[in-house]
């Protein structure tokens, strides 16, 4: 028969008075047998006053800044929903209150891992939650983790004891919850408990109502992050030729790209494993670069400079290939946003793809004369394919036949781009008067 006995294993940065090894194990069961079966096995400490000493060490060392906290049983697979709930074990989850007493006194901790079971899920209503009390370490904190080794799926009531451990962490920069398995409502309890000030976000979206959820809080620039990383919880360690039916699909990435648009400011990677083809591609480029209209283009992301993963061999490079062209738009506006002068990089977006084929011309039909030099200047592209957008443009401006309005013509400079896009309202106005 397998033994049961839970087990805190706790890994720090740095060594502990006491406790001179830099990962320890603690055995917080009763029965004092088999210890061989602990190849890393450090201290039994299975008396409150041993663990309090413990914690006590670590909360004195100001040199840890990194804390990660786990319950393993010592063989066997251990099921939490029935193991973790049973009331023989509260007496161990007694002994754990006792060292985060003392880890949460150590200020200098500002990284923090913890399984699901070490903040007490599964969850019992017969003994208190393994919770850290102390605001002043909560809101140190600048990285959080949780793992989820059993794969226990949150409910709601799980999902409320995350929430509240989130609502301290006020300088949180880091976030990795991608290990949880939650139902669509514990999902959305839990992203709306993200701090703002979190710039890393590494989240699983298991299914399309998941990633409609996650969609609309980045809509509504709820979550303001740098780095975003989406992946499906059952991703994360398969096999590689398995891959595929552990991706988000096309149509569920698309939902999170397109959250992103006339929103998130601040993004500048996305990680999104996922399937592609014209769907994904079609999301990607309009978020880089809508040229719709030249309004489009301004309101288009203009941080974003990492696309991952993003691979060349996922395109079809075939004769006028419509994957061919978004790609390239894709790659370039990337590049592109590398430059810290967004009005540079709006200019160049319009110059690049605006004026391509048949563009609406009715943005340029009021523009003072002075300002055309500039737009001719902003016109690229190949010899004949230039050419015809100069005709084009120029056809479109009745002005240019009087000569007293050809007055102090001006070299264009990064102002013209306000000018061009305040026409392209003008005229966005004018239609919808008509």
């Amino acid at each position: 028969m397998l033994r049961r006995d839970p087990h805190l294993l706790l890994r720090l940065d740095t060594k502990v008075t006491g406790f001179e090894d830099a990962e320890v194990t603690i055995e917080i069961g009763d029965d004092n047998s088999d210890i061989k079966q602990f190849p890393f096995f450090v201290h039994r400490c299975s008396d409150i006053e041993q663990m309090t000493r413990l914690g006590e060490s670590i909360g004195i060392s100001k040199l840890i800044h990194e804390c990660c906290i786990q319950i393993k049983v010592s063989s066997g697979t251990m099921d939490p929903n029935n193991f973790l709930r049973s009331l023989d074990n509260a007496p161990s989850y007694q002994r754990l209150q006792s060292i985060y007493r003392g880890i949460e006194s150590n200020t200098s901790i500002k990284t923090l891992t913890l399984d699901l079971e070490s903040i007490g899920i599964p969850r019992n209503e017969s003994f208190s939650l393994l919770n850290f009390q102390n605001a002043q370490f909560i809101s140190n904190l600048n990285d959080f983790r949780i793992l989820n080794i059993n794969s226990v799926t949150l409910n709601d009531d799980d999902s409320t004891v995350i929430a509240q451990a989130l609502a301290g962490m006020l300088s949180l920069v880091s976030l990795n919850i991608r290990y949880l398995a939650t139902r669509a409502s514990a999902f959305r309890t839990i992203i709306s408990a993200c701090p703002s000030s979190v710039e890393w976000l590494y989240i699983s979206c298991d299914t399309a109502e998941h990633c409609s959820i996650l969609a609309s809080f980045l809509q509504s620039n709820h979550l303001m992050v740098s780095h975003l990383n989406v992946t499906k919880k059952d991703s994360i360690d398969v096999e590689e030729d398995s891959l595929d039916s552990f991706q988000l699909s096309e149509q569920e990435a698309s939902m999170i790209i397109d959250g992103l648009k006339n929103g998130n400011t601040c993004l500048e990677t996305l990680y999104i494993f996922c399937c592609k083809g014209d769907t994904f591609f079609t999301s990607a480029q309009t978020l880089l670069c809508d040229t719709t209209s030249i309004e489009s283009i301004c309101l288009s992301n203009h941080t974003l400079i990492e696309l991952q993963p993003f691979l060349e061999s996922e395109v079809r490079f075939d004769v006028f290939s419509e994957q061919e062209v978004k790609f390239g738009i894709i790659v370039d506006s990337l590049r592109l946003n590398r430059n810290s002068n967004k009005n540079r990089v709006i200019r160049e977006k319009i110059s690049r793809y605006y004026f391509v084929g048949n563009f609406d011309v009715s943005p340029f039909v009021k523009l003072p004369v002075s300002v055309v030099p500039s737009v001719l200047g902003m016109i690229k592209g190949k010899k004949l394919d230039r050419q015809s957008a100069i005709f084009r443009l120029l056809k479109s401006i009745p002005d240019l036949c009087n000569v007293v309005s050809r007055v102090n013509i001006n070299v264009g400079n990064d102002d013209d781009i306000d000018v061009v896009n305040d026409a392209s309202f003008d005229s966005r106005k004018r239609q919808k008067s008509i």
